[in-house]
Order: C-alpha cells, then structure tokens, then sequence
C-alpha cells in the first residue's frame, strides 16, 4: 500500500504538470474524455481475460503437476483436497492483476483530472481535492461525513451494512460460481471441463471493466460536483437573505441526501462541508436525520421553499443518477409542501445538463438560480 501510494502521488504530479498547456474546444475535450473512458475499460476487460486464461492455460498443459494432491485433510468427517501449487498460483495471479488494475486506475484518474483541468490550484480548497484524487485513484474509502456528524448509514443494524459492503466485495466471484453451477448442472454431461473453466473469461471481464467505470464515474461526477457546489454555495455567500433561509434546515436537509444515498463519498462530503461554511452557522447534530413534516410547517416563503428544493434536488444528482427512493423522496416533498417546485418537477432535465458538465448553464438559463 506504501508503493501504491507513492505510485498515486507520483501520477498526480505528473498528470497535474500538464495542465494547461493550451485550451480546447469543447467538442475536442469531450472527445478526449470518451476515449479515455473506453480505452480504460477495454485495458481493464482485457487484463481479466488474459488473467483466466494464464490461470487454466497451464494447468490443461501440465495437469499432474498442478492438480496433485499435496494435502487432504479430513474436518467433520469429510476430505478436502488441497492442491497447494494451483492455489499458491492462482493467489499470485490475482495479486498481480489486482496490481495492474490498480495502476490502471491511478492513471485513468489523474489524466480525467488534467483533462478537467483539476483541482483549481487557486481554490482554498486544493489540498482536500488533492487528498480525495489520491483516494480516488487508490479506490480507497473514506468517512469524512462523520465528521460533520452526518452518518449514512443511521438507523440501519450494523449486520446489515456489512452484509450489504461484504456482497458488494463478491459478487465478481459469486456470478461466476453462479453460472459455472448452471452449466454443469444443466450441461455437464455434454460440455467438456475446459469450455466450463472458460466462463470465467466474460465473467471476470466484465467485472473489471465495471469497476473501472464505476472509479471513472466517481472520480469525473467528483470533478463535476465540486464546480457545482462552489457555484451554488458563491452564490449563498452573497446573499445574506438566501442564507437565513436555510440556516435553521440546512441540518435535515443535508441529512436528507446523505440518508437516501446511504454511502459513504466525497461528493456529499463537499458537498455538505460547502453548504456548512457558506451558512455562517454554528455546526454541531447528535444524530444525522431527514426533513419531516414538522420542519416544514409554516414555511410559505416562496423563496425558502424553493431553495430548499434546489439543494435537495442538487444533492440527489451530484453522484450522476436518481434512485428510486429519491424520486420517492421528491414526491413526499411535493405533497408535505402542498405545491409543485419547479426544480423537482425538471430534475431529470437537470440531471442530464449536470452529467454534460452543463449544470450552471442549465440553472441561470431556468432562472433556478
């Protein structure tokens, strides 16, 4: 992990010196932003594939030295075979790909950052988005929410989440055990052993690939998130009105979004470190909780309700998607307020400009902000 560091470091400082060399059309960029997105995930695919087959290519070619039995201990009346040489292989290989797969990462985050052109070296806040790249690019968690004592996971059992964090970590594993099971059970007789050892092939692909666009859409929806938040909360700052409108809710609201997206990320974690600053308000929740119907009696001011809406619907899309659960969200709003906001009922519109790095745009053209 120490390499794996110095490593992310090292790309960092050498992605971020190019920055700036010269500006490009929009049209130029975005193109360099697709590639960069595609040829990531056809690396990634491809390391999984060549892995599976560096994997079972030997042990067809040399099956008595890798299937020999070295150690065949009996647990509970039953006998299993340890085969010490093809499992000391296969734990080698996956260290090796998970090492590649990792520097991939380092590389595809720090050249997304120069492409945006981030961090801003200007921004106060420079060395936190340096920090949450560097996590980024390691695919390293953090739960710097707890901080500003907003939990995600509030009210859930604690044997839940792990269950929940721990399927997450698997499923590559568990859907190919899942489809190895299908085709032995239902074709085992007529397909031969190798072609079933070959459905690691797609499998393994895919899940690389996937990985990849999930750190690839974290790490750009980060990028993106953050020009949004400090836009909004530049505008909050400047005006003392907007911000005693949402001084007294801001602790619900907040707790709202980071209840719905029930993950830990430095989105809402800006996010919501933006929103505290820019209210001048002393900070201080026992418990992360959502907006009730009792927080919102008597609040008629059309203003404060629509800027309510605004950073609710603002925080639902900073990760690049809507669940369910937030659309269910929005339609219990509209009913405890008794009136249709508009930013609710264009949040999809909204959604698609923000995934187009279009979100300012799309606010001062509405007339949203």
């Amino acid at each position: 992990m120490i390499l794996k560091g110095r490593l992310s470091r090292n790309f960092f400082n050498k992605y971020q010196a190019k920055r700036g060399a010269a500006s490009k059309p929009r049209v130029s960029h975005d193109l360099e932003i697709n590639a960069l997105y595609r040829n990531s995930l056809f690396i990634s695919g491809f390391l999984g594939v060549v892995f599976v087959l560096f994997y079972y290519l030997p042990i067809y070619r040399f099956p008595e030295f890798f299937n020999q039995v070295y150690h065949s201990p009996e647990i509970g009346g039953y006998r299993i075979a340890i085969r010490w040489i093809r499992d000391l292989d296969n734990l080698i290989l996956t260290f090796i790909e998970l090492y590649l797969l990792s520097i991939l990462s380092m590389i595809m985050v720090n050249r997304l950052c120069q492409l945006y052109d981030f961090p801003p070296i200007a921004n106060q806040n420079y060395e936190l988005h340096k920090q949450n790249v560097l996590a980024l690019s390691l695919e390293k968690r953090h739960k710097k929410e707890l901080e500003l004592g907003l939990n995600p996971y509030e009210g859930l059992p604690r044997s839940l989440v792990l269950g929940y964090l721990a399927i997450n970590r698997i499923k590559g594993i568990l859907s190919s055990l899942m489809v190895r099971m299908v085709l032995q059970r239902f074709f085992g007789r007529s397909l031969l052993k190798f072609f079933i050892d070959m459905t690691g092939i797609p499998i393994y692909a895919f899940w690389n690939a996937y990985s990849t666009a999930q750190v690839f859409k974290k790490t750009k929806y980060y990028i993106l998130s953050v020009q949004l938040t400090d836009y909004l909360t530049e505008r909050l700052q400047k005006d003392a009105i907007l911000q005693a409108s949402i001084r007294g809710k801001l602790e619900e609201i907040l707790g709202t979004i980071v209840l719905l997206k029930r993950d830990f990320s430095p989105i809402n974690h800006y996010f919501a470190h933006r929103l505290i600053q820019s209210s001048n308000h002393p900070w201080e929740i026992q418990e992360t909780r959502g907006l009730k119907k009792s927080d919102l009696e008597g609040v008629s001011n059309p203003t404060e309700l629509h800027l309510i809406g605004l950073i609710i619907a603002t925080g639902f899309i900073l990760d690049g998607k809507i669940s369910r659960s937030e659309r269910r969200k929005i339609q219990e709003l509209h009913e405890l307020l008794g009136c249709d906001l508009k930013i609710f009922l264009n949040i999809d519109e909204y959604l698609i400009a923000y995934r187009k790095g279009k979100a300012t745009t799309f606010l001062v053209e509405h007339s949203f902000i």
